[in-house]
């Protein structure tokens, strides 16, 4: 409710940003504050870069509000990029990262209006991973290929 009607509002406000055009980057809690975001609330961002989401979290609480989702009929419109480290699944701490975004990553190509792209980065960890997942996914929402930083973004498909 704040980001909505508060912070948003005073941003574009003061600054020169397109109204109404927003991207979300999150990482570990940050990237489940990300997804809790596209969750319940999906127009307050048209982009959405959830790098190793603690989805592990509450029971696993928000792969069950992703089944809400699909259940639902929720049509956000939204581009998402996950990424997550191949080395964050330790299955001997009960945390299986990888394991979980593919599962979310699943549920969410089951919401017609979302573009979700996913990548697990080889020898990245918890703590490696965000440099790279940031760059693959701003290049991925805004549609901008490696090969070509130029290209124009595309604008998300309703």
């Amino acid at each position: 409710s704040f980001m909505a009607t508060e912070l948003f509002p005073f941003i574009e406000r003061r600054l020169p940003a397109a109204k109404g055009d927003r991207t979300i980057i999150g990482h570990s809690y940050g990237g489940l504050f990300a997804t809790f975001v596209l969750l319940t609330e999906p127009e307050l961002f048209n982009r959405y870069i959830i790098v190793s989401p603690s989805l592990w979290y509450a029971n696993r609480t928000a792969i069950t509000m992703a089944d809400r989702a699909v259940s639902s009929g929720q049509r956000p419109a939204a581009r998402v990029f996950l990424g997550v480290g191949a080395s964050e699944n330790q299955p001997q701490s009960g945390r299986v990262m990888v394991d979980d975004l593919k599962e979310l990553a699943g549920k969410l190509r089951k919401l017609p209006g979302l573009r979700v792209d996913m990548q697990v980065f080889e020898g990245e960890t918890h703590n490696s991973v965000f440099p790279g997942a940031v760059t693959r996914g701003l290049r991925t929402v805004f549609d901008r290929p490696p090969g070509n930083p130029e290209a124009t973004p595309q604008a998300p498909s309703p």
